[in-house]
């Protein structure tokens, strides 16, 4: 669902109604990765970055669990939106009518998840946080 929005020249339009934000994504390298090695995606809304990263991202034995097929233990990130370097290329990947405070509330519902927590590259990782975080933010799902 991501990828294609993402590759996209165009973004995909507002819903006609109620008046909404725009949902974003972006590449970024994964943490300790060489620049070019952008394979990480984090979604912005508002102010608001969101993300899903494992808890010790440089251990050797993270990087060893997960490419082995394994889980380890995850963080969902809320950060403070930056200004954008300029090889940053934020994409529209949806539209939402929730308000930034609403926005972040579901997020945090998701981090409590217990079954959330763990980051896997065959499952729950980066790419399966950011699309359940659109689909949770989408016009549908709104409630103010």
């Amino acid at each position: 669902m991501l990828v294609p929005l993402l590759l996209a020249s165009r973004s995909p339009p507002p819903p006609v109604g109620a008046p909404t934000t725009p949902v974003l994504a972006a590449l970024s390298p994964l943490i300790g990765a060489p620049a070019f090695l952008r394979l990480h995606i984090k979604v912005k809304h508002d102010s608001t970055v969101y993300d899903f990263v494992p808890l010790k991202p440089r251990s050797a034995s993270t990087l060893r669990t997960l490419l082995t097929g394994g889980a380890v233990d995850g963080e969902i990130r809320v950060l403070p939106a930056r200004e954008s370097p300029a090889e940053e290329e934020w994409r529209v990947v949806g539209h939402t009518a929730l308000s930034a405070e609403a926005f972040q509330a579901r997020v945090r519902e998701r981090a409590e998840q217990p079954q959330q927590q763990q980051l896997s590259l065959l499952g729950n990782n980066c790419w399966s946080f950011a699309a359940n975080v659109l689909a949770a933010a989408s016009p549908d799902c709104a409630e103010g």
